[in-house]
């Protein structure tokens, strides 16, 4: 068994050899066994200032860039999203790069992967302020869960524009769903705006048989059933506010 097909079977929770060495699976960096591809879609500007591709401004940080703050919000009413949200055409995005890239790598050896940044539910923290994203959350749902929607949207599109260029083994999708101490909204919140839509990018991801690795920081153990019931494969969390010990031997066989 090569150490591809022992870290696919580990994966998908079939026979494998031994425990293999998945740190690369969300980040970007060298690595024996991992391969991440870029995408040419902006979501971020890693390690410099500048826009995204939704007109919103990142200022770079030690190692890497966050959101600037007090800038012009993209929309100034949640209920007015829909006049004020652009959304990128994929299809203008120079996508050869990622085709001649996915060529080249040892596929017999190597698991390709693409990490796709600021998921659903990050997204609308970048479009407005942090704040006023939770107050529309809490004050708007049913508009907010429109706005969710719209931007699930958007990555199943580009989901399956990935595919065709470079039929990754997996997808990491990036959405931070708490803080240090508790997830940013109730859980029932979460599932009745988050989670439909966050099942719709999970089932376009297994439609082409790939991995989904779900990246999301905080204390979300309340979360990770949801998550295993939805279909996630693969966890990045954080294990300095989750027990991970206790979540390995309630989820670890299907997780």
């Amino acid at each position: 068994m090569t150490d591809k097909e022992n870290a696919l079977n580990y994966l998908k929770h079939l026979p494998y050899e031994r425990e293999p060495d998945l740190t690369q699976l969300s980040m970007m960096g060298p690595s024996e066994l991992v391969t991440i591809l870029d995408i040419p879609v902006r979501e971020r500007p890693m390690t410099s200032s500048g826009y995204d591709i939704f007109g919103v401004h990142w200022s770079k940080t030690e190692g890497t860039s966050h959101r600037t703050p007090d800038q012009k919000p993209v929309y100034d009413d949640i209920t007015e999203w829909r006049e004020q949200v652009r959304f990128p055409d994929i299809e203008k995005f120079e996508w050869e790069d990622l085709i001649e890239a996915a060529r080249h790598v040892d596929r017999e050896n190597k698991l390709i992967g693409v990490v796709m940044y600021n998921g659903p539910f990050e997204r609308t923290t970048m479009l407005t302020s942090f704040e006023d994203c939770l107050l529309n959350l809490i004050m708007e749902p049913e508009d907010f869960a429109d706005l969710i929607g719209a931007i699930a949207d958007y990555k199943i599109r580009l989901i399956h524009k990935i595919w065709d260029c470079a039929q990754p083994d997996f997808y990491t999708i990036h959405d931070d769903w708490g803080t240090q101490m508790s997830t940013f909204m109730s859980p029932d919140l979460w599932r009745e705006v988050v989670k439909p839509h966050t099942q719709r990018i999970y089932d376009a991801i297994h439609s082409h048989g790939a991995i989904i690795v779900q990246h999301s920081c905080g204390a979300i153990t309340p979360l990770i059933g949801d998550m295993v019931e939805m279909g996630a494969d693969a966890w990045d969390g954080q294990d300095n506010c989750n027990d991970f010990p206790a979540l390995k031997q309630q989820f670890g066989d299907r997780l």
